[in-house]
């Protein structure tokens, strides 16, 4: 774990410095947010979502990837979060009025995630209930719609 921490560091480090040089580059946020949400969760939620924020301002061209970054890492049950916090910011981002099209599927990458935790048999039921198989259905439709498919 001590070494697992140390390339957390540097990459922390490297991130930091290539996000001084270009505040423009999404990989430099998507580390960023990926190291604070490892080594501090719920101390760097606000500073997570003020970085998410800017890059958002700035038009970076791979918000779902910072997005996916922060509900994987900052909010999940595996490092401090929960599955509600998952769901409810999921929800708020691809609700969001200036959202980008591919943001509503967050929130089936979400239940795929808790869902991924459960027995097979868990899982079943998981995906049963109604308000989980809304949530997907409605995600992936929106998905769809935004990218005119299947006109």
């Amino acid at each position: 774990m001590d070494r697992y921490r140390q390339k957390l560091s540097e990459a922390y480090k490297d991130a930091t410095a290539a996000y001084a040089i270009d505040k423009t580059i999404p990989f430099a946020y998507e580390m960023i947010v990926k190291v604070m949400a490892q080594t501090g969760g719920a101390e760097n939620r606000e500073t997570i979502l003020k970085l998410i924020d800017s890059a958002q301002q700035k038009k970076i061209y791979d918000m779902h990837g910072l997005h996916r970054q922060y509900l994987h890492f900052g909010l999940s049950p595996n490092w401090g979060g929960t599955a509600p916090m998952m769901l409810d910011y999921a929800q708020k981002v691809a609700r969001a009025p200036d959202a980008y099209p591919l943001a509503p599927q967050l929130l089936a990458s979400v239940h795929e995630t808790l869902a991924a935790q459960l027995s097979k048999s868990q899982r079943k039921q998981y995906y049963a209930q109604p308000e989980v198989w809304n949530d997907i259905k409605t995600s992936y439709e929106a998905v769809i719609k935004s990218y005119n498919c299947f006109k």
